[in-house]
């Protein structure tokens, strides 16, 4: 006899399992709520079940009991071979015979205990909820989360393979930071990873957008997740409000339908985090963040993380929204942020990448398609660096640099097909900007290449390309208005022309009270009419070495 389930439903003086003798073998059952689960005589045997809720005895007679998990004793008479665990199963649910994650039962975890792995009673394990009470693993198969899970200190819990996890709209602990909503929260050591073929998926039950809360980070804890896809959370991976300590390494991974971010990190001032994304996929679809970035304000000890190869996708979004935010305020030694190589696409009504604040490295990345490409702020020293080529494509506003930020360095960008404006440096903003290429082409004017308000800035070694469409509209090069800004060994190539030479210009000084150094740069004019090389209206101007070819009216 084998896989079989007999319950008592508060049956008195019953038995589960009656053998007189001989040879007979039950393996792999499921005894619960009767006074007696098995009387075995001599030579009888109950193999790898579970015998639960009994009146007093578990197990009666002169027979053999092996590798059985059991909640009351075992008779004195009866031969006890392999291992007998006297202890909870933990069922998924009360009638419910199936098993959670962390049962003894689990084959993947029992090892140690059995000598192999073994599934001990009649049901697999199906789920997972509360405080686990062991190290757990779970390769194949289906698991159903009915409510807060919690991985505590000290214990890890691995979902390896093809695992589905199925999570519930609901949670039956009604715990946690969201008594609604069922997170996963890591104390200890989560890891999810589909290996080299499969991919471990996690979503609700329901498909419904933010229905759970999402992975969780405590103090200490540890996240690794490759080939996993995690759906419908409101947060996908988020750090504890009390503060996170935590090692983070997400490769490979899919973070879709969430509400508010696939990632969301905000370190506190005791925080030591250390946070790697490698060729990951966002689709914000709808979220305000795909990645936050955070920092606290007061500084934290140490606070590292890197984004590389990932694609992070906006799709119906409304205003205000950022693909990827980065705020570098008060990070410790060591933890300016990196991103490199990564895409941001179809942010449409907000930004691709928004630098909030510090000075993270930001190296190759492509921009595609946001209403502005890339946003520097606060009072750091980014770099940004680029391939030169289609880095920033069809962004209203390419690069907005803005506040008192100074860039150390804006170098080997390409910024085409921007509507406004390619680069627009204001407020108190300075830095170095070279190697640019801007191509801004679009029907919204004034349309400008560069745009330099009230900044001192240094521009250097880069291409400019305007058209005019023929009517009225202001097309500019290069604008200045405010600050003592430098540009040299600049070219800006002009084609198409206006009704009205001072509409067109190359370059345009626009405030009488400052002035710009401009040094060895060269305006072309390719077929142009009506168009103006350098238009000043006073201050203090100084040009020297410029070469003004093809346009009507030269300066």
């Amino acid at each position: 006899m084998s896989n079989c389930l007999i319950t008592g439903e508060g049956a008195t003086e019953a038995t589960g399992i009656y053998s007189v003798g001989g040879t007979d073998v039950a393996a792999k059952c499921t005894i619960d709520g009767v006074e007696l689960g098995a009387y075995l005589d001599s030579g009888a045997t109950l193999l790898e079940s579970i015998v639960t809720q009994t009146g007093g005895t578990s197990v009666d007679g002169l027979g053999i009991v092996e590798d059985c998990i059991v909640s009351a004793p075992v008779s004195v008479t009866i031969a006890q071979q392999g291992l007998v665990v006297s202890g909870d199963p933990l069922y998924c649910a009360p009638g419910e015979y199936t098993l959670r994650v962390d049962s003894q039962g689990n084959p993947e975890i029992n090892a140690s205990l059995f000598g192999e792995g073994k599934q001990i009673g009649a049901f697999p394990v199906a789920c997972m909820y509360g405080i686990l009470q062991r190290d757990s693993q779970m390769s194949s198969g289906e698991l159903e989360v009915k409510g807060d899970v919690t991985v505590p200190s000290g214990v890890a819990l691995a979902l390896r393979n093809s695992t589905n996890v199925i999570v519930a709209t609901g949670d039956n602990q009604q715990s946690g930071s969201d008594p609604a909503r069922v997170e996963i929260l890591v104390e200890g050591s989560l890891t999810i990873d589909g290996g080299e073929e499969d991919i471990v998926l996690v979503q609700s039950e329901a498909g419904i957008r933010g229905s759970w809360d999402g992975v969780i980070l405590a103090d200490n804890a540890a996240l690794t997740m490759k080939r996993a896809e995690l759906r419908d959370a409101r947060y996908a991976v988020k750090d504890d409000p009390s503060g996170c300590a935590a090692d983070i390494a997400l490769e490979a991974c899919v973070f879709d339908n969430f509400e508010t971010a696939g990632v969301y990190l905000t370190p506190s001032a005791s925080d030591s985090v250390n946070c790697s994304i490698l060729g990951c996929v966002v689709r914000m679809a709808g979220a305000p963040y795909g990645l936050f970035l955070g920092s606290s304000p007061s500084g934290s000890l140490s606070y590292r993380y890197s984004v590389e190869g990932s694609t992070v996708t906006g799709v119906y979004d409304s205003a205000g929204v950022v693909g990827v935010l980065v705020d570098g305020t008060g990070l410790g030694t060591g933890g300016e942020p990196r991103l490199s190589s990564n895409v941001v696409r179809q942010v449409v009504a907000g930004t691709g990448i928004h630098v909030a604040s510090g000075s993270p490295t930001l190296d190759g990345n492509r921009i595609i398609g946001c209403s502005v490409g890339m946003v520097l702020r606060g009072d750091g020293h980014p770099i940004v660096t680029g391939q030169g080529l289609s880095d920033i494509i069809s962004c209203p506003t390419g690069i907005w640099v803005r506040d008192e930020v100074a860039p150390s360095l804006v170098d080997l960008i390409g910024i085409h097909d921007s509507s406004i404006v390619g680069l627009l440096v204001e407020d108190q903003a300075a830095g170095q900007y070279t190697n640019l290429s801007i191509v801004p082409q679009g029907t919204t004017y004034p349309l400008t290449g560069i745009n330099l308000s009230g900044s001192d800035v240094d521009v250097s070694d880069c291409l400019v390309k305007v058209s005019s469409p023929g009517g009225s509209e202001m097309v500019r090069g290069i604008a200045l208005s405010g600050g003592n800004s430098t540009i040299s060994n600049t070219t800006i190539e002009m084609t198409g022309g206006g009704s009205n030479p001072l509409l067109f210009r190359g370059i345009s000084s626009e405030d009488p009270s400052h002035g710009v150094q401009l040094s060895k740069c060269a305006i072309i004019g390719q077929g142009t009419t009506h168009s103006t090389g350098i238009f000043a209206v006073g201050g203090t101007d100084v040009v020297t070495g410029r070469t003004i070819h093809g346009v009507d009216l030269g300066d």
